[in-house]
């Protein structure tokens, strides 16, 4: 609902006597100026001669183009002819009053039309054109989805004006209200707008990488005279926990495909075949070993691991930095239970370390070989071993896995950023 502000007082005017030879003086109205209609209000200001305190005031608003009414009609609430005006009103001369204009009135150019009674008819005084709009936007169909960790949210709007504005919040929590969506206040985990809509067309945009949770968007439009639509909600969106960057369960490869064949694999040393059950190898005096061919963007600390490993027949193990085969750096994992790192720099082996003391082998266990922070850190099912400076410090070079023997085997591969 929006407000319109009349009866601003004459200015310079000498008001004559009301009555002439026991006759009422008719008010002449002389002008009405009307301003920008904006936000909640379109104001207004009315000069007359003859005025008094507390004479009427009567108005009528139509549309531009309509033909003027006579005063008798404007002060019966009417349009020309009878008929019906966009809003009428009233108040009292000389303060100014509000009259909150109907919803409901379209975007169009009107004029105010306004006559002063006191006891006498004044004559019609007419505004310029002013744009007038009440109709409140209307919004449907909104949406939401989980896009590689982003949020999108989409609404369908009638009315290319104004702004778009969406709230994201968590799910289970309260609707939120116009005003909480506009100003980002109350139970709002964060705000985004669409400034430029499209009528009849999809609107809409994106939440950057929001936490992982449940969210639901609400949404409502504001146009550009501050009329606003009722609010509307996405279904709920799950945004998950980001996986690794890299990421391969050979045991989901239940058609017993081998390593090199698959997109993602290079063979390192030898090939190696696998098995219906994980990524077994034929028996073989020769160490087999395979690299992560796609390019991975990783930052300056990162691992890779092996998990569901199973060093049955001889050693599991893990590459970082590999370039050929004569420059890699490698931990594995013996049938013994022995974690051993060492480098292999231009052919020649470096760093030969082990662990401490010998693990059991569980036959499902979890293998990592960090780079962090310039230094080579080895773990066995969550638990540091070792860690060590290289002699020889690592520039560049790719991830990947090995396996000696039949009976070895890897369940899974990952790679990430610490």
């Amino acid at each position: 609902m929006l407000d319109c502000i009349f009866g601003y007082p004459s200015f310079g005017v000498v008001t004559p006597s009301r009555r002439s030879g026991g006759s009422i003086v008719a008010v002449v109205a002389e002008s009405v100026f009307s301003g920008v209609f904006s936000g909640s209000a379109l104001p207004v200001r009315l000069t007359a001669t003859g005025a008094s305190d507390g004479d009427a005031v009567h108005w009528i608003l139509v549309p531009f183009g309509d033909t003027d009414p006579t005063a008798a009609q404007v002060r019966n609430g009417q349009a020309s002819g009878g008929g019906i005006p966009a809003d009428s009103g009233s108040g009292a001369w000389p303060d100014p009053f509000s009259a909150t204009l109907v919803s409901g009135i379209a975007r169009a150019d009107y004029k105010v039309v306004v006559v002063i009674d006191n006891g006498a008819l004044s004559n019609v005084a007419v505004s310029g054109a002013v744009e007038v709009d009440t109709v409140a936007p209307a919004l449907s169909s909104g949406t939401g989805a989980d896009n590689a960790g982003d949020l999108d949210w989409g609404v369908t709007s009638i009315e290319a004006s104004g702004t778009i504005h969406a709230a994201m919040r968590l799910s289970g929590d309260p609707v939120l209200s116009a005003a909480s969506i506009i100003d980002g206040t109350g139970n709002v985990v964060d705000t985004d707008a669409d400034a430029t809509p499209t009528a009849n067309a999809a609107n809409g945009g994106t939440f950057m990488a929001p936490a992982p949770g449940s969210y639901v968007v609400d949404m409502v439009q504001q146009d550009s005279y501050g009329n606003r639509s009722a609010v509307v909600s996405s279904p709920d969106v799950v945004i998950a926990a980001p996986g690794p960057l890299v990421e391969d369960d050979f045991e989901a490869y239940a058609d017993g495909i081998s390593l090199d064949s698959t997109a993602n694999w290079d063979i390192a040393f030898k090939k190696s075949a696998k098995a219906a059950n994980g990524n077994a190898v034929a028996a073989s005096s020769s160490k087999h070993g395979a690299v992560w061919s796609p390019a991975v963007s990783f930052g300056s600390d990162f691992y890779a691991e092996i998990t569901d490993a199973d060093p049955g027949g001889n050693y599991v193990g893990i590459l970082l930095f590999y370039q050929d085969t004569d420059n890699y750096y490698r931990l594995t994992y013996n049938a013994a239970g022995t974690l051993s790192f060492r480098a292999r720099i231009a052919g020649s082996w470096e760093n030969v370390t082990n662990a401490a003391s010998p693990i059991t082998p569980g036959g499902s266990d979890t293998i990592r070989l960090a780079w962090d922070g310039g230094e080579m850190v080895a773990c066995h099912n969550g638990t540091e071993q070792f860690r060590l400076t290289p002699a020889t410090i690592p520039s560049a070079g790719k991830i990947g896995l090995m396996l000696r023997d039949e009976g070895d085997r890897i369940g899974k591969f990952i790679g990430d950023d610490l």
